[in-house]
């Protein structure tokens, strides 16, 4: 995803990619990478 929209979340998705949290965390499947 692009757009002016997505700059208002990218602190809080970076910080989610370094802590690992998303979706079924507690089954191994929470971290994912931002490119």
């Amino acid at each position: 995803f692009r757009g002016p929209e997505l700059e208002a979340f990218t602190p809080l998705l970076k910080i989610g990619e370094l802590v690992h949290v998303g979706k079924n965390t507690s089954f191994g499947f929470g971290g994912y990478e931002i490119v």
